[in-house]
């Protein structure tokens, strides 16, 4: 398992999985295992022991991305499709038929990449690059972690969710250091900060806005960090950073695409 993984029973963050699985023969008897037990950002490689092949299992929350290029010799996977130029594989080219319906919908997060040959794999979804005639096995269902016991009233269901909020967030703030929590003013970004308040963890909160006002959340993020008593970072976007190269420090062919 590459990645960051916690224990769903003790919010733990756990270096190996210390539990036998009770059933293993099949990567998809592991991957269900898995997805039941742990949870967090990782990338799992199972071994399949009744076909002798491997199966690939991306976390459901999908946090870290796997991209998958095949070449004539190799079934290549990385976290960023940089890294295939290691192998001495040339870089793949621009699909400018999927570049386009990304910059149509942008927030739509696709298999396809904008690199030709180049996918993201499913979250959730158990992978046999060995077993060709074997499709991909969708290994976590929504249906599986709903409640199922009475139905509790607003209250009840308020605490449940303040304290599960608050136990994850808390166990991710551990582990990767103080958060800077890109806040809108919206439901998502105050819950985070809610809970990294009740866990007692530190943070800051930061926002980016356009000169438009309809990009423009600064008032509600500068209300919600004050609400927290913690500083917000505000940047403005600047259209003519667009194509302009910073420094090497900040990485080969990025763009200054903020201003203080």
């Amino acid at each position: 398992m590459i990645g960051v993984v916690f224990s769903r029973g003790t919010f733990r963050r756990l270096s190996s999985v210390v539990e036998p699985v009770p059933d293993c023969t099949t990567a998809g008897a592991t991957a269900r295992y898995l997805v039941t037990k742990v949870w967090g950002g990782y990338f799992a490689i199972i071994e399949d022991r009744s076909k002798g092949h491997i199966g690939l299992l991306v976390d459901p929350s999908g946090l870290l991305p796997v991209y998958h290029l095949a070449t004539p010799d190799h079934d290549l996977y990385a976290s960023d499709p940089r890294l295939f130029a290691r192998s001495g594989t040339p870089g793949p080219p621009v699909s400018y038929l999927a570049l386009h319906a990304h910059l149509l919908k942008p927030e739509l997060r696709r298999r396809v990449t904008c690199l030709e040959g180049v996918e993201e794999l499913a979250p959730g979804v158990l992978h046999l690059p060995g077993m060709p005639e074997e499709p991909p096995q969708a290994i976590w269902h929504a249906a599986d972690f709903l409640p199922s016991a009475q139905i509790l009233d607003f209250e009840e269901y308020a605490d449940q969710l303040k304290g599960l909020s608050t136990a994850v967030i808390q166990c991710w703030s551990e582990s990767l250091g103080k958060a800077s929590v890109a806040a809108s003013g919206g439901v998502d970004s105050s819950l985070i900060c809610a809970a990294l308040s009740h866990a007692d963890q530190r943070f800051d909160c930061v926002t980016l806005a356009t000169l438009d006002p309809t990009g423009d959340e600064r008032i509600y993020a500068r209300r919600v960090a004050d609400w927290f008593d913690v500083r917000c970072a505000e940047r403005v976007y600047d259209p003519g950073g667009v194509g302009r190269k910073t420094d090497q420090s900040a990485g080969a062919g990025s763009t200054s695409s903020a201003r203080d």
